[in-house]
């Protein structure tokens, strides 16, 4: 058994199995990634993705309202296995597709495809202009910003709700002339389609993903119910327990002893992998017609007071806390406090 801050053999294994395509910092690769037969969804797998499909949604709703400024629903949301060409004909004109890369334990290529119906209905009432019917640079610029709060949104409750470290990178969105024109990874994928309402109009959404990493969401987010839906058997089998029947008490197990320091040379072996190191001074939240509103000297007031300590963090996530220095010519931070066990960041293993 190895220390609380130590890592397992089939850990440290399913880490580095992701590191192929390290390059400045930890960015997993993602393009020498084939699907097995562990991609194949069954009809439960199909079940369990549409309840965490249902949460993520729901989540996305407030993304929606609070950026429309509109009542937002969906409706109609469908699982199925991934056909271009069918879905190229049941899409007919131009459409917006996002692209971004995840890596964390969960990894995959995800597009984000809106048909320009939908992306209008989003962006017009961002923008004021209920008229517009066309897909302009500015509506383009401005969906960049709405579908980016949207992939991270989907991301970050994903992640909450599998356990499970996922970081999207920065999205590539591109206006298509149709589906067809589109890349995808040479893997079997899966569709995600539903039908998204703002205000009085709708629209159709597709997510479409590797079947591999719709498999790798389903069975973190198995595993998490798992444990949560057996905290109240014990309850419950009290309940149905009476004089007739057998004596049920909890399992009682024996005390864990902490190793000190013999699981060290587990986790040395990721010490030499890179990660990205950011100190953020603080953050805002603005509208989209705000933002179109910047330029050169115009100045953009943080939440964080002045003299409060800046956010450090490793890969998106926060470790410390410190004070803002300079190093001759170079501005440097000066560690005042750890919020964050670091070395726990690197466990893989469920919580």
């Amino acid at each position: 058994m190895f220390g609380e801050g130590s890592l397992s053999q089939d850990e440290i294994e399913a880490l580095l199995s992701g590191t192929e395509g390290f390059g400045g910092g930890m960015d997993f690769g993602l393009t020498k990634a084939v699907d097995t037969a562990e991609g194949t969804l069954t009809e439960m797998d199909r079940i369990n993705l549409t309840e965490l499909l249902k949460i993520v949604l729901q989540g996305n709703l407030n993304v929606y309202r609070s950026l429309t400024g509109r009542e937002v629903s969906y409706s109609g949301l469908v699982i199925d296995t991934f056909d271009k060409t069918k879905l190229s004909n049941e899409v007919s004109g131009e459409v917006i597709d996002a692209k971004v890369l995840v890596s964390g334990n969960i990894t995959g290529e995800f597009h984000f495809i809106y048909p320009s119906q939908s992306v209008l209905m989003i962006t017009n009432p961002a923008l004021g202009d209920e008229t517009n019917a066309d897909i302009t640079e500015l509506v383009t610029n401005t969906f960049n910003d709405i579908v980016s709060q949207v992939i991270s949104n989907t991301v970050s409750i994903t992640s909450e709700n599998t356990n499970k470290t996922m970081a999207p990178g920065v999205p590539s969105v591109q206006k298509m002339p149709g589906i067809s024109y589109i890349t995808f990874p040479n893997v079997p994928m899966i569709s995600i389609s539903y039908t998204l309402s703002v205000g009085p109009r709708n629209g159709k959404v597709y997510i479409v993903l590797p079947q591999s990493t719709a498999k790798q969401m389903v069975m973190a987010y198995m595993s998490k119910k798992v444990p949560e839906a057996s905290r109240g058997a014990g309850k419950e089998l009290e309940q149905v327990g009476g004089p007739s029947k057998l004596a049920v008490k909890p399992v009682e197990y024996a005390p864990l002893e902490e190793v000190p320091s013999e699981g060290e040379g587990q986790i040395s072996i990721i010490l030499d992998v890179p990660v990205q190191i950011t100190v953020e001074l603080g953050r805002t939240k603005m509208l989209v017609k705000e933002v179109l509103q910047l330029g050169e000297g115009s100045v953009v007031e943080l939440e964080k007071l002045a003299g409060e300590p800046v956010d450090v963090l490793v890969n998106g996530r926060l470790i410390a806390k410190g004070e803002v220095v300079v190093i001759e010519e170079n501005f440097g931070v000066r560690i005042t406090e750890i919020v964050n066990n670091i070395d726990r960041m690197f466990k893989y293993a469920e919580r």
